[in-house]
């Protein structure tokens, strides 16, 4: 009488344990995706937030342009004809003929 070979995987043990690791690998890829979902929604908070911030700087940025242009405008003074820059860059004269060396007393 010959002996049948029996299939390791049909037997009832085998198949419920089978079913229990086919359910924890869906499980774990569940979790996996909730995870990575998550994440994705953190990476995009994330990402508005310095967008947010970046256009606050850009804002803030262009009201000190406008600020120091405006500062700058009102505080250029008219040259007069014929007249130069260096007389207006000077600090009255202090700096000329040598006034400005340091001398040992």
């Amino acid at each position: 009488m010959a002996m049948a070979k029996s299939d390791p995987l049909n037997t009832p043990e085998q198949r419920k344990f089978m079913a229990e690791m086919a359910a924890e690998k869906r499980a774990a890829e569940a979790q996996a995706a909730a995870r990575q979902k998550a994440r994705m929604v953190e990476e995009a908070v994330s990402q508005r937030a310095k967008e947010d911030a970046m256009g606050k700087a850009a804002e803030q940025r262009d009201k000190d342009t406008a600020m120091r242009d405006a500062y700058t405008r009102a505080t250029k003074a008219p040259l007069a004809k014929g007249g130069s820059v260096k007389k207006y860059a000077r600090g009255g004269g202090i700096e000329s003929k040598g006034k400005t060396r340091g001398r040992f007393v």
